[in-house]
Parts: structure tokens; sequence; C-alpha cells
């Protein structure tokens, strides 16, 4: 479920879906003052297909350190 998420905000910050993205956002995002940074972190965020690679190693290292502490039970 995260590494779904992490990917969908990473392709997020494509300069195209970025604006379409902070377009979207409601009003109140703006006065929550931990959410006010949604629109910089897309618009102002760099797209880079590497980060989504290693997203999905970290997801791969972090499955096989599951699988190998289940085998030491």
């Amino acid at each position: 479920f995260w590494v779904l998420i992490e990917l969908l905000i990473e392709l997020g910050q494509r300069q195209d879906l970025a604006v379409e993205i902070v377009y979207r956002l409601p009003d109140w995002i703006a006065e929550v003052p931990v959410l006010n940074t949604i629109p910089t972190y897309f618009l102002h965020g760099r797209y880079d297909p590497l980060d989504q690679l290693f997203v999905l190693l970290g997801a791969l290292a972090a499955y096989g350190t599951v699988l190998a502490l289940r085998r030491l039970r």
C-alpha cells in the first residue's frame, strides 16, 4: 500500500500533473499548518523516474528483510 502511495506522490511531481493537483486541492488546506506545504511540494518538487525505481528497490529490500526474519523464528 505504501509503495503505491509513494509512487503516486512521486509521479505527482511531474510538472503537468503537479499544476492539476494543486488546482484541485481544497482551499482549507492552506489554513492547516502541516498541510499548507502540499502545494509547494508538488509545484517545486522535481520528478525523477529514478526515485520511483529506488522506491521499488527499497520495498523489495524491506520485503526480503521480512522474509529473512520470518525464517529465523
